[in-house]
């Protein structure tokens, strides 16, 4: 699962600290109006949000975004050492936002391992030692947020990418994009630039070539079907545009091709 956060001069800090669990406990179940960020200094815990259960181990960070509910599943294990900090939320966090203004953002998953980049670390240790400078506290927040997310970029995008691709395959093109991210708990725009990346083309243009090729298949498949039945099935506003794109993507329009299908056989 990915989270959009916006990076402003307005970001506010709400409190850091260190936290030690000397005997097992577990995460109470929380709806909080600010982002929830904690780092696993020691030992082992499982918490869940929306019912997607997220096992953390040492130097696992977690992001609990503010209004979603959240809890534990088991008690942590005993001398769990984390560091928490919580931060207010901005406009345009948890959405799709037009980067071409002003504002920037950042995007995060929900569950990120900081094992491989130390500094991570010494940023959260950081945090808890400010006192009462908003502003050093905003650039400090904004940093650690872009090196997050650069380590959740590190995702195997090629792999996600082909899960994409075959999820796409197994629903035959009828997904929207919307749809295909919520379905990979992922951000819209995550989803198509991680696509792109990998096949050199949008989601939608590959969706299309797909629901073509499909086309190409009911009429060689079945010679009875009409285009009007295959427009329906395949999600084509109408047969006409189902037409116009058939002939732009293979040189033929659907009826000739079914011809020269009658006509071999």
């Amino acid at each position: 699962m990915s989270y959009i956060l916006s990076v402003t001069n307005t970001r506010k800090l709400q409190r850091a600290n260190q936290l030690q669990f000397k005997a097992p406990h577990i995460h109470d179940t929380r709806n909080l109006d600010v982002h929830d960020f904690f780092y696993m200094l020691e030992g082992e815990w499982c918490v869940s949000l929306q019912n997607k259960v997220i096992p953390l181990k040492k130097n696992d960070i977690v992001f609990l975004p503010a209004n979603i509910t959240h809890r534990g599943v088991t008690p942590c294990s005993p001398n769990t050492k984390i560091i928490y900090f919580h931060i207010y939320p901005e406009a345009g966090d948890g959405r799709d936002i037009d980067n071409s203004g002003a504002s920037e953002y950042v995007t995060l998953d929900h569950l990120i391992n900081a094992g491989s980049a130390p500094h991570i670390r010494t940023l959260f240790q950081g945090l808890t030692q400010l006192k009462g400078d908003s502003t050093l506290a905003t650039s400090y927040v904004n940093t650690l947020l872009y090196e997050l997310s650069r380590i959740s970029s590190s995702v195997d995008k090629p792999t996600l990418a082909s899960q994409i691709r075959d999820y796409i395959l197994y629903t035959n093109g009828s997904q929207t994009n919307k749809e295909i991210a919520s379905h990979f708990h992922l951000c819209q725009r995550t989803v198509e630039n991680i696509f792109k990346e990998t096949y050199g083309m949008p989601m939608h243009q590959y969706i299309l070539h797909h629901k073509l090729k499909c086309t190409k298949q009911y009429l060689n498949d079945y010679p009875n079907i009409t285009l009007y039945e295959i427009a329906q099935t395949l999600g084509f506003c109408n047969e006409h545009y189902l037409s116009h794109m058939f002939k732009k993507e293979f040189g033929v329009s659907p009826r000739d091709y079914k011809k020269s299908i009658d006509s071999r056989n």
